[in-house]
């Protein structure tokens, strides 16, 4: 991303009995690779990705692989 750094908040929930979309979408314009993808988790376990490819879905799984999602 030319240097740039992107950070975004994810939520399963806002309030009582509200749900969220379990997915997210981060838009990276004309960008051909991430340099680096890091997660960091509720429980404070961080994982970091080097050299993501774009235009894919993944499946996370805390303290587990970035694996392409089947279901995209």
């Amino acid at each position: 991303l030319d240097d740039r750094e992107v950070y975004e908040d994810f939520f399963r929930s806002n309030g009582y009995l509200s749900s969220n979309s379990q997915s997210m979408m981060i838009g990276l314009g004309e960008a051909q690779e991430i340099q680096e993808l890091q997660i960091t988790w509720p429980t404070g376990f961080t994982q970091t990705f080097r050299d993501v490819a774009v235009d894919a879905s993944y499946f996370l799984i805390e303290e587990g692989d970035l694996l392409l999602d089947p279901v995209h």
